[in-house]
């Protein structure tokens, strides 16, 4: 028997997921948490296999249940909490993580199979919790924690933020099957394995939820503790480098710095990619980088527009983004920028910037990522934007929502985009059109694709996927 469950939600929605790639790193560090602290802790990823939660849950009897997941994932987190309760109404049902954190009022009062929310990082709030639990101490002193009392949402001073990461304990990768995740370096097709080396992001992009969790805090850890972390994961798991999915590595410059000394000291020799801010960095660090392994940098672009890049808080400028694609090539880094279709106020013509840098420079970019159609996700600026224009009449995140329309943008059915006045979604598909008639005339960008499938599965959801999407084009026309 264990005391704690932890559970992700498998993504059934979005059509390019496959699952079997990234661990859960979020709700492996929570579980590593509880571990140090003496709790026996089991984690399923349903994400990764399909598992009888209900029979689980009866031969386990967990004091209590953690599900985490995103916004994509927001309805299975609600169906397998009323799971957990039918089986067993006196678990403790907790739900976490970014998504969570925003919607916790929402959730609580219209998901009554959730017992409590833990906003914010995770790891002393759910110790606490299942402590408070045990002695039969009142939830009010637990910090981060919302729930439930009287009839009424109640909502708990935040938590301070964890300031000395070091003092966490590895995410527990050993409580998943690590063989069975797919995870791979871009371009190069080695297995690789996540890794987080910092927690927040102080820039407040109007689309990103990491900055509106963490607040303006950018906490870092030591990099003697992030090459350790490397080293074990290379001796223990069949993996040949890191993706770093910190916000952006090289924030604090020294702190990338640090870990390529470290890596360069210990003689270590092994690929990793990593997020680079355009603004910040310099060609001696990314020389630097490159001696240490990265061989792949990831930059949001995000826009040609410098007034768009404004209103979206960027802080970045097409200067610098053009500095950065000549440092990376001179030194022999590949990119993958990010380019972003229908933020706050764009206009076509701000679109049709974008469309022309990216044919300009395609011959200087290895992997460009582009997305058609903003997501509005809790908790950001573009989320209060729609609230405030009303261009989210009757939304709530806890009730049911599919916009079939997506599928053409190829985003998720489930997660409301930005559709305003000047960009609406006629303006969008337009824009998809022209962004897949660049990448179509790409045949390396096709074949990447292709090789993201894992099994037979994973080309006949692909099949499915192009086939319902030229249904709607169809559909869409007539």
């Amino acid at each position: 028997m264990v005391d704690v469950l932890l559970i992700n939600p498998p993504n059934r929605i979005d059509a390019y997921s496959t699952g079997k790639e990234m661990v859960p790193l979020g709700l492996l560090s929570v579980a590593a948490y509880m571990e140090k602290s003496g709790h026996r802790v089991m984690v399923l990823d349903l994400e990764f296999e399909d598992q009888a939660v209900d029979k689980i849950i009866e031969a386990e009897k967990p004091r209590l249940v953690g599900i985490a997941g995103t916004s994509a994932t927001r309805f299975e987190a609600f169906d397998l909490a009323r799971l957990v309760k039918k089986v067993n109404p006196n678990v403790a049902t907790v739900y976490g993580g970014c998504h969570a954190s925003f919607t916790a009022e929402d959730t609580l009062t219209h998901v009554p199979e959730f017992d409590v929310v833990v906003r914010g990082e995770g790891e002393e709030t759910t110790a606490e919790l299942l402590a408070a639990l045990d002695s039969a101490s009142p939830l009010s002193a637990v910090q981060g924690l919302s729930f439930r009392q009287d009839g009424r949402v109640v909502h708990n001073d935040p938590r301070p933020r964890i300031r000395d990461l070091d003092a966490l304990p590895f995410p527990a990768r050993h409580l998943v099957d690590m063989s069975g995740y797919h995870l791979k370096l871009d371009l190069i097709n080695k297995k690789a394995a996540s890794l987080i080396t910092s927690r927040g992001c102080p820039i407040n992009c109007s689309f990103c939820s990491a900055s509106f969790m963490f607040g303006k805090t950018l906490t870092r850890r030591s990099a003697g503790n992030v090459v350790d972390e490397m080293e074990q994961v290379l001796n223990r798991y069949d993996v040949a480098g890191f993706k770093i999915f910190d916000s952006t590595f090289t924030l604090i410059p020294k702190h990338a710095e640090d870990i390529c000394d470290e890596i360069l000291r210990r003689g270590l020799n092994f690929p990793w990619e990593c997020e680079i801010r355009a603004s910040n960095i310099t060609f001696e660090l990314l020389q630097k980088m490159k001696r240490a392994g990265c061989y792949l940098v990831d930059f949001g672009i995000e826009s040609a527009s410098e007034p768009v890049l404004k209103r979206m808080n960027k802080g970045i400028t097409m200067d610098q983004v053009k500095r950065v694609l000549d440092w990376t090539n001179t030194l022999g880094i590949q990119q993958k920028p990010f380019f972003t279709f229908g933020h706050i106020e764009e206009t076509m013509d701000d679109a049709q910037l974008t469309l022309d840098f990216i044919r300009d420079n395609l011959g200087r970019m290895a992997m460009p990522s582009i997305g058609v159609g903003i997501r509005v996700y809790p908790g950001t600026e573009v989320e209060r934007f729609a609230m405030a224009q009303n261009l989210l009449p009757g939304f709530a995140w806890s009730q049911p929502y599919h916009e079939e329309r997506n599928v053409l943008l190829s985003t998720s059915a489930n997660i409301p985009i930005l559709i305003q006045p000047q960009m609406g979604f006629d303006e969008l598909l337009t824009i998809k059109q022209k962004t897949l008639s660049l990448q179509s005339s790409n045949l390396a960008f096709v074949l990447r694709r292709l090789r993201k499938a894992h099994s037979w599965a994973d080309l006949v959801k692909y099949a499915r996927f192009f086939v319902r999407m030229l249904r709607l084009k169809i559909m869409s026309k007539s």
